[in-house]
């Protein structure tokens, strides 16, 4: 592996003893060497296509992040992934050709022009502005979950948050305006001028997506019930799973984001509920989540012959049990706004209220 030093560090806004208190002994003894390793140097990727050298992989599908984990022959060992280094990869731009020659189902996009146009992205890359919002939130989340008593969550964990030479942005951005409508040059540009980013994050097992692995049916209503669970959580401590700022930019919730173990591989789509400034917005946000969470878990029992519909009896049992299991564990003491979400449904007196504030 290749490693490039001296790159300059994004201060985070909460400390690694914050968030894991007393849990630390969760970590494997490797993590801290390798974290501290990692402040110094970060790997470059030797390949945008999938890859395994010296601990380093890629997984499928993972295109702007890779993996590391000594190889201690152990199963269910905890990584740590690294996000954002593909533009130093010798093949960036073939990975470029390849999003170019692909069209988005709809748009008549191409993905890389997707990227630019609909989610605000440079493709293949990460934004500094991107991995600075992304390591904010997952430490927030995390500082908040650690007064609740329950285990460390399976979440990414930041340790490190890095910006990349700008020679590096202005090469990648010269890189995807030539495979681009010359109508998206001034925004490439723009989105450049903001910076590239990188960040090293914890995971407590390999982030395998829900998208990725099929499971049998046993093993996918236990993982099923993690992600219940963990957006049970989240709820309770004030943040909301996803919201519609996260529509066509991918949800925590999503099959591609939902991991194997019940975890969230990426944790973008939450959002304080403090931020949501009407009651309108949380009850979108709410339903959003019921409606998402209950997409994946359909497709983990059965891929693509469980849906949502009108004669979907299976999909529309599961968005039911879904809702009905983050109402009762939200509590009495949930924000107003979700209780009176959830309490609409009881009574049509309840529902005729909402329709007469609208």
């Amino acid at each position: 592996m290749e490693f490039i030093s001296g790159l300059a560090s994004v201060p985070l806004d909460y400390g690694l003893q914050d968030v894991l208190g007393s849990r630390g002994s969760q970590l494997e003894p490797w993590v801290g060497s390798a974290a501290a390793s990692f402040a110094t140097k970060l790997p470059i990727p030797p390949s945008c296509r999938i890859f395994r050298s010296e601990g380093y992989f890629r997984l499928k599908r993972h295109q702007r992040s890779i993996c590391f984990a000594p190889q201690t022959g152990e199963p269910g060992c905890s990584v740590l992934c690294i996000k954002g280094m593909e533009p130093l990869a010798p093949d960036f731009a073939r990975a470029l050709d390849r999003l170019a020659a692909r069209r988005t189902v709809n748009s008549g996009l191409s993905d890389l022009e997707h990227f630019v146009l609909i989610e605000d992205k440079l493709p293949g890359c990460l934004l500094l502005s991107e991995a600075q919002a992304e390591v904010s939130i997952a430490g927030t989340v995390h500082r908040r979950l650690s007064d609740d008593g329950d285990p460390l969550a399976r979440l990414p964990l930041p340790v490190l948050c890095v910006r990349l030479p700008q020679t590096t942005a202005e090469s990648a951005a010269r890189e995807i305006s030539s495979r681009a409508s010359r109508s998206l040059w001034h925004k490439i540009d723009m989105l450049a001028a903001g910076g590239l980013g990188a960040y090293v994050y914890w995971y407590p097992s390999t982030p395998l997506r829900a998208s990725m692995v099929p499971l049998n049916r046993q093993l996918a209503v236990t993982v099923s019930e993690g992600w219940i669970d963990l957006a049970a959580r989240l709820l309770r401590a004030g943040f909301l799973p996803t919201t519609a700022h996260s529509l066509e930019r991918g949800h925590c919730c999503d099959l591609n984001n939902s991991v194997i173990d019940g975890g969230f591989a990426d944790i973008g789509s939450v959002a304080p509920l403090t931020e949501l400034s009407t009651p309108t917005d949380v009850f979108i946000a709410l339903q959003m989540t019921i409606w998402i969470l209950t997409s994946t878990i359909l497709y983990v029992l059965g891929k693509n012959e469980y849906r949502i519909g009108r004669f979907g009896y299976v999909g529309n049992m599961v968005l039911h049990l879904v809702r009905e299991r983050l109402m009762c564990a939200c509590g009495k003491d949930a924000d107003p706004r979700i209780t009176k979400f959830f309490d609409a449904a009881k009574n049509m007196s309840a529902i005729v209220g909402l329709l007469e504030k609208k």
